[in-house]
């Protein structure tokens, strides 16, 4: 398949996201049920919370950006691969009546 590393990495990337933030809520969980904890401790992982999000943010953008690119690229394949098909069946003239009259 032609696209198959680009939806690899894709699948790669969200999983990780996914992992990153049950990692950090696991952290916070455990930090509460303990009771002779720090309270510094307590606060490093409500910013590690925070910047697991703000980090999660921006990969998901990017994500649905090259979802939609590597989308708009599949299109773009298939439509060039199907004129190319219709170019040979069809002479020059017969090809603009057909895209013509069949919107």
């Amino acid at each position: 398949m032609v696209f198959t590393t680009e939806y690899t990495r894709l699948i790669f990337q969200m999983k990780t996201l996914d992992l990153n933030a049950f990692y950090s809520y696991s952290l916070l969980i455990t930090y509460v049920g303990t009771e002779n904890e720090f309270e510094w401790k307590g606060y490093l992982y409500v910013g590690m919370m925070f910047s697991v999000s703000l980090l999660g943010t921006i990969i998901l953008q990017h994500y649905w950006h090259r979802c939609y690119t590597v989308g708009m690229r599949v299109r773009t394949a298939l439509t060039s691969a199907l004129y190319r098909k219709v170019r040979k069946q069809y002479k020059y003239a017969e090809l603009v009546w057909t895209l013509v009259s069949h919107p």
